[in-house]
């Protein structure tokens, strides 16, 4: 298990690098809401061609409601595979 402390709460996404393959469920750790999230590639440049794919690295994409949570700080837990 992982566990993101939020501090600062992003708006809506937050992107973490290197567990785009290793997330197995992903949920806040205040009422057990789950957190959806997705597996992308980003460029240095967020514009990078297809032709340049080993330029890309991987990212797991959490989508986060827009709206902070009515809790001090908010929790993340993402069960590993």
């Amino acid at each position: 298990r992982l566990y993101i402390h939020l501090m600062i709460y992003p708006f809506g996404k937050l992107f973490v690098k290197g567990l785009s393959d290793k997330i197995k469920y992903a949920q806040f750790l205040h009422d057990g809401s789950e957190v959806h999230y997705e597996k992308i590639k980003i460029g240095a440049n967020m514009h990078a061609d297809e032709g340049n794919e080993q330029d890309l690295e991987q990212y797991a994409l959490l989508r986060l409601p827009p709206v902070k949570p009515d809790v001090e700080v908010p929790v993340i837990e993402i069960l590993l595979k």
